[in-house]
This record gives structure tokens, sequence and C-alpha cells, in this order.
């Protein structure tokens, strides 16, 4: 079998996670064959050691593990002449199903061509002048090609994307629709450039199994309406799935011309679910007021398998005091809910015509449960009387209630109750779910208990009774 790494997911967060926001709670033991971290298992697959064909290539073996380092080496000569390109090919011991991807950890090359192939069409404009460097992939079965890229169109096929993981790591990805055991990558040098080149491969692998709690995440970006490569721009895109609300990826736009636009797409491996939501917390940069048309162009899209099914603007969704605090430059958290499967998430800026267009910074995506539905959200009970709490949520989950003060109180089944013993005062409990797995919870939601106030009658003494 394939050299295999394991992940497992504590409820814990001691360690920075390896690969995405699905890994970024863990706590483990380095065995000999990988890490163990938890409850359900992500298994990061690597292909049979050792190559089974390479050509100008340093280090062949480096790929077959985590933190490798190979080296693919490509030449144009001197006029064409003594020209070669750098070659690797890996297998698998057995056929991997159609529909799984396969990452490839690459670096090394111009850093300006790594960044400028997450852009897709911005990108095109770069690669296009970077065109006398490239570098190719093929996924095979028996030595025949089931599907292949290259990054002279900035891998614009289908089954071949370019994409960022949270630690800045920049993975092709490679999807063929039917089974392969192969995967080769070339890398070229041509007389548009000349010179030297070379491609560092750190290591390729798929991954199997499923993490119960945060989901593996990786991000691209494009834009629309592009005259030049300058006219849009995405900084730091990896920011936003790095679990850090204080970086930010930066959108922004050159122009304010009809048309324009500029989307950060964030990518699931595994689908979320009817039952999850997703927040993204964002605000535009610099001083003053935020003009409502600019709010009102940022789109939010959701796709399951490259189908949209929601899509929503930011002003549609957000309440009246979220909108204000948005338009007034500060930071918000804006949840979205689907309520069906996705597997990819499209944030767009669009340009508003004679409205310049300040850098909007998206500082976290995270993926969290639905709140779950209180049977009542305020109710009355008489002084020092009890009361009993209930709300429903999908079965997956656990419904948790806390106190004003944050304070866990007691956790229930799904469609458990909570009971609140004898109240004199006005008080507030909250409830919201999570996975028994995982750590993290739902939105908190309000149920207001009034207590009436307590109402003593005064002794009546009848002192005679007379007819």
């Amino acid at each position: 079998m394939p050299n295999t790494i394991t992940y497992t997911s504590y409820a814990c967060a001691q360690y920075q996670q390896i690969w995405g926001k699905g890994l970024r709670y863990a706590c483990g033991v380095l065995l000999l064959f990988g890490m163990h971290i938890g409850y359900g298992q992500v298994v990061k697959n690597y292909p049979a050691s050792p190559a089974t064909n390479f050509s100008n290539v340093t280090n062949p073996g480096g790929v077959f593990q985590e933190s490798g380092h190979t080296v693919l080496k490509s030449s144009w000569g001197i006029g064409g002449l003594g020209a070669y390109t750098g070659e690797l090919e890996v297998a698998y011991t057995t056929p991997i199903s159609g529909g799984t991807s396969t990452y490839i950890h690459v670096g090394g090359a111009s850093t300006t061509l790594l960044e400028s192939l997450l852009g897709g069409t911005v990108g095109s404009f770069l690669t296009g002048l970077l065109g006398g460097h490239y570098f190719e992939v093929e996924a095979r079965l028996n030595g025949t090609m089931v599907a292949s890229g290259t990054s002279s169109n900035s891998f614009t096929d289908p089954e071949v994307n370019f994409k960022i993981n949270e630690l800045g790591e920049y993975l092709i990805e490679i999807t063929p629709a039917s089974s392969y055991d192969e995967i080769y990558i070339k890398n070229v040098t041509t007389g548009l450039l000349g010179g030297t080149n070379t491609l560092d491969i750190h290591e390729i692998y798929y991954f199997s199994g499923a993490e119960p709690c945060d989901e593996l995440l990786s991000t691209s970006y494009d834009g629309a309406g592009l005259l030049s490569v300058s006219d849009v721009n995405v900084e730091n895109p990896h920011f936003l799935i790095d679990g850090d609300d204080t970086s930010s990826s930066e959108m922004s736009l050159a122009l304010i011309s009809a048309g324009l636009s500029v989307t950060q797409s964030v990518y699931i491996n595994s689908p979320a679910q009817a039952e999850d939501q997703f927040n993204i917390t964002m605000d535009f940069a610099g001083s003053g007021i935020i003009d409502l048309d600019l709010i009102n162009s940022v789109q939010v899209a959701a796709y399951l398998n490259g189908s949209q099914v929601y899509t929503q603007s930011i002003s549609s969704i957000l309440d009246v005091s979220l909108l204000n605090l948005l338009i007034i430059g500060n930071k918000v958290e804006v949840s979205f809910t689907p309520n069906t499967a996705f597997d990819e998430v499209q944030i767009t800026l669009s340009s508003v015509v004679g409205v310049a267009t300040p850098v909007l910074n998206l500082y976290e995506f995270k993926i969290l449960p639905q709140p779950p539905t209180p049977q009542v959200s305020a109710t009355q009970i008489c002084y020092n009387k009890t009361y009993t709490l209930s709300a429903t949520a999908d079965s997956a989950y656990q419904l948790l209630w806390y106190d004003d003060n944050d304070n866990l109180l007691a956790t229930t089944a799904y469609n458990g109750t909570y009971h609140t013993g004898n109240l004199q005062t006005d008080t507030t409990i909250y409830v919201a779910v999570k996975k028994p797995a995982c750590t993290e919870t739902s939105a908190k939601v309000p149920i207001e208990i009034e207590v009436l106030p307590d109402i003593k009658h005064p002794d009546i003494t009848i002192s005679s009774l007379s007819d």
C-alpha cells in the first residue's frame, strides 16, 4: 500500500494544522507512518517509492514524505542546443478512483509565476509573458493519459486547478474523472525565456477518510472584465483560511469601470452539509463612510460540484446594526445559510461606476453548525419556580446550554431539555449546538425568562361579626 500519514481530530488546539483549516485543532503523537490526532480520520496517501521514471531530477525520492524536496531542472541551452527538460513519474500501488484529487505541492519556480497561477484569468496576462518557463502535469492509467494540464494556459483545464492552502503552500490539484495510478510532471524552459529553471516538488499525495470537524480548505481567485493584469488584485489570499482573524486576504479593483470584478474562491475538501452554515469576517479598508452601492456589489455564492446552489448579497443578509457598522468601516462577521450541501464558496467584489473602491479585507472563513431552534424565545414564570427549556437541532449535534457569563450549564442530546432550577430574577439562558467529537460551536441563541414579582398578601384580621 502507499505510504500514509493519518490525522485524527481531538477537541484541542495545541498544534497548528498541517494542511488547511481542517487540521487546525491538532494534538498528536508522531508515529512510524504519521501523526495520529483524534476521532474520525483523514489519511494522506503517498505514491509508492521509488519513482518509476525521472530525468534531470535531484532527489527523486523527496516527494514521498511531508516536507520533502525534489527538484526538476530544465534549460533552453544555447539557442536551443543542449536543451533539456526535467521529468518525474510516480505510481500508486493500486488505482485511485475517479473523482479523487491528487495534490502536488510545488515551489522553487519564479514567485511571480506561482502567484500568477492563482489568479486564473488575472494570471493569464502574466503567464503569457512568462511562457518561456512552464510545467505540465498528467494523471495516467497503465501509462495512458487520463487527465492533464499545463501552467502555460494557467491550468484552465477542467480537471486541473492551481490553489494555495493556509500555510501559503502552492498546490496543483488534478482530479481525473476516471481511475488512475500514475502522476507525471514535466518542467520546461523554452527560447522565450531561455536560461535554466527549476521546479521544486515537496510532496505528492491524495486524501482518504473523513474529517468530522473542521474541513480541509484551499483557495484561489479570478477576475472578470479585465483590460490589464493590474485591474484587479488579491494579496495574501490564504489569510482568509488560516484560522487567524487578525490577518486578511485583500481584494481590490484598480478601476471603477462597469463590468470589472474580482472573485476569491474557497474550496472545501469534503462537502459541507445542509445543516451547516458558513461565516465570513470582513471590512473595508480606510476611513470614512463606505458607499452603500459598493456594499450592495459584494456577492457571495455557494456551489456543489460546480453548480451554484446559493447566492446572496452582503447588504441583503445583514441586519441594520451590522450594516451600519460595515458602512462606517468596522469589521463584521456575516453568516450565510445555504440549507443545502456545498463544496465551494465564492466572494465577488464588483466595481460601481463613479464610486472609488476601497480594499475589501476578508479575515476569516469558517464552517459552523446552524444554530438550534428553541421552543420559545421568551417566556414568563412565577417567582421561585423552575422552567424546562427545549430546542431542536439536527440529530448529528448536541445541545449546549449556557448562562449569561458564558458558563456551560449542561450538554444534552439534540432533542434534550434543560431544567433551570428555581428562579427569583429575570434570567437569560443561551443554547448552541456542536458535533460530539468537535470543538466548534454554533452561534448561541438567547432564551429570555421573565420572573414575575413575588406578590405577598397582607394578613387580614376580622375582629367581630355582627348581624
